[in-house]
């Protein structure tokens, strides 16, 4: 790797001083929260309460407040750190040293930022027990790990691959006992993904002649990685190398390799599969090259695709990546429901996902007015309509891939192989845009699924290399910074009690992005949609957002050239252009602004209300688990507050004949100090909880139900209008 410019003179004068101390500020940073993740992260023990910061040294609900204060502070030094370096004029190696530097502690530290990896570990245990994690929950694991994992994947299949799961379960057979040696494992098995996506974004920026130190600096090196991929040690990790690792190998020749890597990376989240059909138009270019060997074509210059080139590239790839996800799939004995993980992300109802944030704002109208069981429907509906207007996005992003460049300079006035490359790389590009479009209209969305567009984004960006800061770049490094910050230390989203500010903003970020399409579309030549040797939009917008349209004679096409001039004789100076009318957008970002402070204001008022009446969720289920401890149940449902009605609930049913009757459910339940207040068809029985009361009622059988039970507790009707 070869330093650049004036990389030698900084490494002995002050450019270079600055950037060590720098680099050691991250280190000591790194250090700092792994020491304190063990008092702020996921503990093998789950709070019975939100671990905030604070400057307490213990909570009763567990972890430590002050311990989340030194840890949302030392991220915050990181990130600085990070920052202060983006444009150190150090080599390629220098970062690779530094993200090593920064995550080697993380190594050592308590899961941060969520518990997945709890949960990863039991579902490995679950298979060695026997048991298809495809049908069977956490719940039904007959191991202490089960109470590590997280309430939200105790009744829920897995929806993760074949091979994530030959993963979790060696890890699991390995550590026997010992859930610390699980986790272990499992972290480096992430680590060992992050090594190999620092390789492959190094590849890739090599081969599309981009700058590889930012792509290190954004794509590696970055917090995001540092906090998901390696203290969290998510699956995406693997994920995610082997998508990057697969586009190296594609862009060397080798796609046979590349598409098994991709479908590898497909079986550990099936989210992978998006790349195939984006390493399918590098296989049509290799078809390409060989139809033209006779030619004698240059090999700097791109043959246009032809479409038998395109159907036979995606074919390939199609065959090559279903060969050995039918094989693993075969191996593992576990069948495909991992093919169709279902709607299983999807139960993380936050506002950071766009579709779910309208289905919010409908549900808010609702209830104003009086039906707050809107809400539901209306996120169901938001989400199906963008799971459309994504496949309809992810085509249009293929095509762009595949078809020429708008208004591109010719093969003969680009200097040698510049013309190449920079197709190469709008294709690798295409895929970091399609990964960002299902991150956008997906159902649900956690900080780290940015780093599945992230990596390809940065590898792919050529823009200046020293100290340039381009815009793209800037943007895509100000949305990881926010990210790192999205979650609590132990794994609380933030998503989940900033919904009164996040909503306004979504539906506003809607509105900007639907006024973008628009404009976009009405410069599109949509009758030459297919036709691979035109550029996907052909038509300018002006300054007041119409669109300039000429039609040649000879074609029915907009174009970009320049009318004929009908006289060669001298022509008039060209007229001053005129000054660009002011961005109608402002008052928009005003808008924004406003309902974002209205927001907060509103949302400091009721967020502890609302925080209350989600925690009494988990005292419900606690009391429901002491009753069924005698009792065995048939089934056991919950909702949180504010869904189709205010209350918290967890309703619990017992066989007609095999159950227990209402008065051996009654004494029960004052044998666990509930009373009781009135008799009619069944019982009701209250407890108060932290000033909040708890109502209990047992119902009499009904029809083949037997007893059933349900424990409600109420909440706040303006905090459930916010949240």
């Amino acid at each position: 790797m070869t330093e650049p410019a004036g990389a030698a003179a900084h490494r002995t004068g002050a450019g270079h001083r600055t950037a060590t101390a720098w680099r050691f500020l991250g280190l000591a940073a790194a250090a700092a929260l792994a020491a304190s993740s063990w008092g702020s992260g996921s503990r093998p023990t789950l709070h019975t309460r939100i671990l905030w910061p604070g400057l307490a040294p213990t909570a009763e609900s567990g972890g430590s407040p002050l311990a989340a204060t030194v840890s949302v502070l030392a991220m915050g030094a990181l990130v600085l750190a990070w920052w202060r370096l983006r444009t150190a004029v150090v080599s390629e190696r220098w970062w690779w040293g530094t993200a090593a530097l920064w995550f080697a502690p993380l190594i050592g530290s308590a899961p941060l930022y969520s518990r997945d990896l709890y949960s990863y570990a039991a579902q490995g245990a679950l298979w060695s027990e026997g048991l298809s994690p495809y049908e069977h929950g956490v719940e039904d694991l007959a191991s202490p790990w089960r109470e590590s994992t997280a309430p939200t994947w105790l009744e829920t299949p897995s929806p993760y691959g074949p091979v994530w799961l030959v993963i979790a379960r060696a890890a699991a057979t390995l550590a026997g006992e010992q859930l610390w040696v699980a986790l272990l494992l499992l972290r480096l098995v992430a680590v060992a993904a992050v090594v190999l996506l620092a390789w492959a974004v190094a590849d890739v920026a090599r081969q599309v002649g981009a700058p590889g130190r930012p792509a290190a600096w954004l794509a590696v090196a970055t917090p995001l990685v540092a906090a998901h991929f390696v203290s969290g040690a998510h699956n995406d990790a693997v994920m995610v190398a082997a998508v990057m690792a697969g586009f190296a190998l594609a862009l060397r020749g080798r796609l046979v390799v590349a598409v098994v890597a991709v479908a590898l990376g497909a079986m550990v989240k099936v989210t992978a599969v998006v790349a195939l059909p984006f390493v399918a138009l590098l296989w049509a270019r290799h078809l390409a090259r060989l139809r033209s060997a006779d030619a004698a074509a240059p090999d700097d210059v791109p043959l246009p695709f032809r479409r038998g080139d395109v159907a036979a590239g995606l074919a390939l790839t199609a065959v090559a990546a279903a060969i050995p996800m039918a094989l693993v799939t075969r191996a593992a004995g576990l069948g495909g429901a991992w093919l169709n993980p279902g709607a299983t992300p999807g139960r993380n109802e936050q506002w950071t996902s766009l579709p779910t944030a309208l289905g919010m704002a409908v549900g808010a109208v609702g209830h104003v007015l009086g039906r707050p069981e809107w809400r539901d429907p209306a996120i169901a509906a938001s989400r199906l309509v963008a799971l459309v207007v994504l496949g309809l996005v992810l085509v249009l992003i293929w095509l762009a891939a595949a078809k020429p460049e708008p208004a591109r300079r010719s093969a003969a006035d680009a200097p040698a192989g510049e013309t190449a490359v920079a197709w190469r790389r709008r294709i690798v590009r295409g895929a970091g845009w399609a990964f960002l479009a299902v991150i956008v209209l997906a159902p649900a969305f956690l900080g780290w699924y940015f780093l599945w567009a992230l990596p390809l984004l940065a590898a792919t960006d050529r823009d200046g290399d020293g100290d340039t800061d381009p815009a793209t770049r800037r943007w895509l490094a100000v949305a990881a910074t926010i990210l790192c910050f999205a979650q609590l230390p132990d794994g609380y989203s933030l998503g989940l009690t900033t919904t009164a500010v996040g909503v306004p903003i979504a539906v506003v970020a809607l509105v900007l992005l639907l006024r973008a399409a628009v404009r976009w579309g009405r410069r599109t030549e949509w009758p030459g949609l297919i036709a691979l040797d035109r550029p996907l939009t052909t038509a300018p917008v002006g300054n007041d957002g119409g669109v300039r349209r000429r039609a040649e004679p000879s074609q029915r096409s907009w174009s970009l050239e320049p009318e004929p001039e009908m006289d060669s004789g001298p022509q008039p100076p060209p007229a001053p252009a005129p000054r660009r009318p002011r961005q109608k957008g402002l008052p928009l970002f005003f808008s924004a602004v406003f309902l974002a402070i209205i927001g907060v204001a509103v949302w400091s008022w009721t967020a502890q209300v609302a925080v209350e009446d989600a925690a009494a969720l988990w005292t419900l289920r606690d009391r429901a688990r002491a009753v069924t401890s005698d009792f065995p149940a048939l089934a056991t449902s919950s909702r949180p507050p504010c869904g189709v009605t205010d209350e918290a609930w967890v309703e619990v049913t017992w066989g007609k004949i095999s159950g227990p009757t209402v008065d051996e459910m009654e004494t029960e339940l004052r044998a666990l100090n509930w009373l009781r207040d009135t008799a009619a068809d069944g019982v009701v029985l209250h407890q108060v909880e932290e000033g909040r009361e708890l109502t209990a009622e047992v119902t009499p059988p009904t029809g083949e139900v037997g007893v059933r039970l349900t424990l409600t507790s109420p909440a706040n009707s303006l905090a459930c209008l916010l949240h």
